[in-house]
Formats: structure tokens, sequence, C-alpha cells
């Protein structure tokens, strides 16, 4: 035996229906944002550690070339100074200030690679995680 129904509670029905379904479709949107966010927050430390990681390879050689007393004069405070000041935007004062003395001297390591003094700073930025 079917009972019927009057228009309040098919409108009643209706509307708790409507809720629900917006509900579901707000927790769902919501969902899809936290996750753009998430990924837009890793792509910038990706592209931050790409910018870092060119910028230390580039002082990295930099430095190593200084080795050879025949072909490079040890790097001048004019020379030191803007890759100091890049250094402290990409990474901070700690590297700025690592940079900052290298004004006059030579790469005292291997004529391949640097010395471990020269790299130890870099590596806490340097680290995937």
């Amino acid at each position: 035996m079917m009972q019927d129904l009057t228009i309040d509670q098919i409108f009643t029905g209706l509307t708790a229906l409507t809720t629900v379904g917006l509900l579901v479709f707000t927790i769902g949107l919501l969902m899809v944002t936290i996750m753009q966010l998430r990924n837009a927050k890793q792509q910038r430390k990706n592209e931050l550690f790409d910018l870092r990681y060119k910028f230390y390879k580039n002082v990295r050689s930099w430095w190593v070339s200084t080795w050879d007393t025949s072909r490079v004069a040890p790097p001048e405070w004019d020379d030191v100074l803007p890759t100091a000041m890049e250094a402290e935007f990409l990474f901070g004062k700690d590297i700025a200030d690592h940079i900052n003395p290298l004004a006059g001297r030579r790469n005292e390591g291997h004529p391949d690679f640097p010395d471990e003094d020269f790299i130890k700073p870099f590596r806490k930025y340097l680290e995937l995680k």
C-alpha cells in the first residue's frame, strides 16, 4: 500500500537531497584545492632547489678554476660581491658570509674539485627531502 506524498514532503526530501549533494560537492572541491596547494608548494621547493643547485655548480666550477695560478688570478672583491649577493638571496646570510672571504684567495684543494671546507655549508641546502 502506497502512501500518498504531499507536496511538502516531496519538497523536504528534495531539499535534503540537494543539501547532501552540495555538501559532497563542496568537500570534493576542498580536497582538490588542498591537493593543488600541496603540489604548488612542492613545485616551488623543486624550483628553488634547481636554482640553488645551478648556482652551486657555477660557484663550484669558478672556485675550482682559481686553483690554476697560471690561468686565473685570485678573485677580487668586485668579482665576489655580486656572487655573494645572489647567494644571500637564494640561500641566506650564512652562504653569503661563506663566499665573501673568498676575495684574494685560491682553491687549495684538488684542481678538479673544491676542498671540503668550501662544500660543507652548501650541504644543508642541497639535500633532497
